[in-house]
């Protein structure tokens, strides 16, 4: 989607009868136009993903479509 992803940190996982859930944080930023591709990007996909966490904040006030994202999704695996 064209996001500038600067931190990805796996966290840590927890076990749902047969599956795994494992979650995924990550920080960054773009457009608005940018995470919202990416939010239909995860929305769209046969992997069952969930966006648990979301914050977007303007980090510059000149540059008002910069923005600052930090996302927390995670998704099932079969164990």
């Amino acid at each position: 989607a064209g996001l500038k992803v600067l931190v990805i940190r796996p966290l840590s996982s927890v076990k749902i009868n047969k599956y795994q859930n494992i979650p995924l944080y990550f920080e960054g930023n773009g457009t608005i136009k940018q995470i919202s591709d990416f939010l239909k990007l995860i929305e769209s996909d046969n992997l069952m993903i969930k966006v648990d966490k979301l914050s977007i904040n303007i980090t510059n006030l000149q540059t008002s479509n910069d923005l600052k994202f930090k996302m927390q999704v995670s998704g099932l695996t079969k164990i």
